[in-house]
C-alpha cells in the first residue's frame, strides 16, 4: 500500500513537470476574426500614441516656459545684487561727504547742537541763518541716508524673494522633467506595442494566406489543416554546429547601451567567439513568420514544429545577420536558416544586444496561429533546455550538435 502510495506521488510530479498547456483550437475564420480585432487595436494604438505626442510637447513647452523664466530671474537677482552693491557703495560715499561737512556736529538726545560753522557768524542774524542751514543739511543728509538704508531692505528682501521663487520653479522643472521621463516612457511602451502588434498583424496575415493557399477551409479547424503542412520531428538539436552557452533563459542583469538594467531573457544564448556563424533549425518544421530588423531581436525567424504525439511547439530565433529562408518554407534540422549577428557595430539597429551570439527561445504552440497576440506567445514560453540538451556550464565548448552533454 506504501509502495502504491510512493508511485502516485511519483506519477502526479511526473504529470507536472510534463504539464504543456492545451491550446483551444480555432478555425480560419476564427483566425481572421482576429487579424481583424488586432487591426482595430493597432488603430486605437495609433490614436493613443497621438495623445501621448501631444501630452509630450505640451511637457516639453512647460519645461521651456520655466527655463525662460528661471534665466529671467536669475537674472533679476544678479542685477538686484548689483543695484544693492552700488548703494551700498553710494551710502558709504555719502556718510564719508556727510562727516567731512559736518564733522562739527555733535548729537546729544537726538537733537542738533551748535556748529562751530553757527559760532563763526559774525552777527547773530548770520549766526541764525548758518544754524538753519546746518539744521537742513543735516536733516537732509539723514533722510538720504533713511531712504538707501531702506531702499537695500527692500532690494534684499526682493532678492530674498526671488531666490525663493527660483527654487520654487527649479523644483517644478524637475518635477516636470520626471513627468516628460514618464511620458517618454509611455511613448516608448506603445511604441513597442504598436510594433508588436504591426508584427503580429504581418505574421497572421503571411499564415492566413499559407493556409488559404494549401486548401484550408473558413469553417476547418487550422489545428487540423495546420498540422497537415507540418512534416513531423521527432528531437530538437542545437542551432549552431559549435560554440557555447552564453546566456541563459530567465532573469538576469547586464548593462544595454550604457544602461544597467534587469529584465527576463525569454530564451538561451549561444555564441562561437566569431560573426557570421551558420544558424540552423532545431528540427524539422514549417517558418511561420520572420520579422525584419525589429528594434529589439533584429532579425527574427519563426518556425513552427510538430512531434509525432501531435504536440505543436515554436521555435524563434533572434539577432540573425542574414536570413536564408521564407514563410511557408519546409525546413529540417540541417537547414541553415541564416547567420549569426547581433554585434552592435554592424547591427546597429538591433538595440537589445551586446554581441555576437544566436538567440533561441522555445514555446509550446504555434506562433503565429494558437496565440491572438504575441503577449500570448511570449506567456507560453519555456527554458530551451528542457528540450535540447546544452553544456551546464558557460563557455564549455561544443563541438556539434548531437553530442549530449550532463
Amino acid at each position: 500500500m506504501k509502495k502504491l502510495g510512493i508511485l502516485s506521488l511519483i506519477l502526479c510530479l511526473l504529470s507536472f513537470f510534463l504539464y504543456v498547456p492545451e491550446m483551444k483550437a480555432k478555425t480560419l475564420g476564427e483566425l481572421k476574426a482576429e487579424l481583424e480585432a488586432t487591426e482595430k487595436e493597432l488603430a486605437e494604438n495609433e490614436g493613443q500614441r497621438a495623445i501621448t505626442e501631444e501630452e509630450k510637447r505640451q511637457v516639453n513647452q512647460n519645461i521651456y516656459n520655466i527655463q525662460s523664466d528661471i534665466a529671467t530671474t536669475e537674472q533679476e537677482i544678479e542685477d538686484l545684487k548689483q543695484e544693492i552693491e552700488e548703494l551700498n557703495v553710494e551710502i558709504k560715499n555719502k556718510d564719508k561727504q556727510i562727516k567731512d561737512m559736518m564733522n562739527f556736529v555733535q548729537l546729544s538726545n537726538g537733537e542738533s547742537m551748535y556748529l562751530e560753522y553757527a559760532f563763526g557768524a559774525q552777527s547773530f542774524t548770520d549766526f541764525i541763518y548758518r544754524f538753519a542751514v546746518a539744521e537742513q543739511l543735516a536733516d537732509y543728509n539723514s533722510k538720504m541716508i533713511d531712504e538707501f538704508h531702506s531702499m537695500i531692505e527692500e532690494n534684499e528682501q526682493k532678492g530674498k524673494d526671488l531666490e525663493e521663487k527660483t527654487k520654487e520653479l527649479q523644483q517644478e522643472q524637475v518635477n516636470l522633467s520626471r513627468e516628460l521621463e514618464k511620458l517618454n516612457q509611455k511613448l516608448i511602451e506603445l511604441e513597442d506595442s504598436s510594433i508588436s502588434i504591426e508584427d503580429d498583424i504581418k505574421a497572421q496575415k503571411e499564415l492566413i494566406e499559407i493556409y488559404e493557399e494549401r486548401g484550408c477551409k473558413e469553417d476547418e479547424d487550422i489545428d487540423t489543416c495546420g498540422q497537415k503542412l507540418l512534416p513531423t520531428t521527432t528531437a530538437f538539436y542545437r542551432q549552431l554546429a559549435s560554440g557555447y552557452v552564453t546566456s541563459e533563459f530567465g532573469y538576469r542583469c547586464l548593462t544595454i547601451q550604457g544602461r544597467y538594467q534587469c529584465a527576463g531573457h525569454s530564451g538561451i544564448d549561444l555564441s562561437t567567439g566569431e560573426s557570421g556563424a551558420p544558424v540552423y533549425a532545431v528540427g524539422t518544421g514549417m517558418v511561420s513568420a520572420f520579422f525584419y530588423r525589429n528594434s529589439c531581436g533584429g532579425n527574427m525567424v519563426f518556425i513552427q514544429h510538430k512531434l509525432a504525439s501531435g504536440q505543436t511547439y515554436t521555435s524563434a530565433y533572434y539577432h540573425l545577420r542574414d536570413v536564408y529562408v521564407s514563410v511557408g518554407d519546409i525546413v529540417t534540422r540541417d537547414t541553415v536558416i541564416g547567420t549569426m549577428g547581433g554585434n552592435p557595430d554592424t547591427e546597429w539597429w538591433d538595440t537589445c544586444s551586446t554581441g555576437d551570439h544566436s538567440h533561441l527561445t522555445m514555446a509550446y504552440g504555434s506562433y503565429p496561429g494558437d496565440f491572438y497576440s504575441w503577449n500570448d506567445f511570449v506567456a507560453n514560453i519555456f527554458d530551451p533546455r528542457e528540450m535540447i540538451n546544452f553544456p551546464s556550464d558557460h563557455y564549455t565548448y561544443f563541438y556539434d550538435r548531437l553530442t549530449e552533454y550532463q
